[in-house]
């Protein structure tokens, strides 16, 4: 919005995290606001003390916040009601300020899921492989196991402690016989997962800028015919995307995640239909 617009009736939304002026959730926000012609402005603020940005969201009357890395359990305790999923999986990333009470919910999962929906993938008794056991793996395993009849889940990251953390999180959501972890990428039976799956969703930062070389896994084990999904969207095109698409697969690029969950964010926000495309053009401007 026009920074002369603002009054005494803009409504304020932000995002918080330490570091978080990098994020460019302002610009995808507060594009849509401006499209919709709403009084609404969104803002950055770094916060190192999770309790005290919560404790000013309050004071300020602050209606909305994104939550970004490393607060996103740690804010949990400070809010009034929590969305029974992000409770599940214990991770909060939306804060709906409704007329004083301090809602979360987790837009990650479903916002990665509508990804892979928008491409026409069907995993109905398919297998998936997740590569990562952070907060990005935890929110799009949960959200899969509840949307989908997976026939497999494989799970690859660095700590088998945190893998395991993980799977005992998924327990009350499905079947643990169909989940599988990997610590080691030349596991053969991980090869064979790999080989095995639908989809491949890279959660590491590998290959994020300005590590651009990195690539999370060999693309010798993809195959013509899948999908890969990277949540890395700087670059747009990882290495791991652009030798997956010459080995024949199909890409999903995290533009698209980081669009999806801000789109359900910004609806959970206002209660309005957001600029779904106004949004993906300000992203892509943004990352040239």
């Amino acid at each position: 919005m026009n920074l002369s617009t603002i009054n005494g009736d803009t409504r304020v939304y932000g995002i918080i995290g330490n570091p978080v002026r990098h994020s460019l959730s302002p610009i995808m926000h507060n594009g849509a606001f401006s499209h919709l012609g709403l009084n609404n402005v969104f803002l950055t603020f770094p916060v190192e003390q999770v309790k005290d940005g919560i404790q000013g969201m309050r004071a300020l009357d602050i209606q909305g916040l994104s939550v970004t890395m490393p607060h996103k359990s740690s804010v949990i305790p400070f809010l009034d009601w929590i969305d029974p999923i992000a409770k599940k999986m214990n991770t909060v990333n939306t804060i709906v300020n409704e007329k004083g009470v301090l809602k979360g919910y987790n837009t990650d999962g479903p916002g990665a899921y509508r990804s892979i929906t928008d491409i026409g993938l069907n995993l109905n008794d398919k297998s998936a492989v997740i590569l990562g056991n952070g907060g990005t793996a935890k929110a799009i395993a949960f959200t899969l196991l509840d949307q989908v009849a997976l026939k497999h889940l494989y799970i690859l990251g660095r700590s088998a402690d945190k893998i395991q953390g993980l799977i005992d999180l998924l327990k009350d959501s499905t079947d643990t016989d169909i989940i599988t972890s990997f610590v080691n990428f030349e596991d053969p039976n991980f090869i064979r997962a790999v080989k095995g799956s639908e989809i491949i969703i890279n959660t590491t930062p590998i290959g994020m800028h300005p590590d651009i070389e990195g690539i999370p896994l060999s693309s010798e084990l993809i195959s013509e015919g899948q999908t890969v999904f990277d949540v890395v969207y700087k670059p747009t095109q990882t290495r791991l995307l652009k030798e997956a698409e010459s080995r024949g697969a199909r890409c999903i690029n995290g533009i698209e995640m980081l669009v999806n969950q801000g789109v359900i964010q910004f609806e959970l926000w206002t209660q309005k239909k957001a600029p779904r495309e106004l949004m993906f053009e300000v992203i892509r401007k943004g990352l040239t």
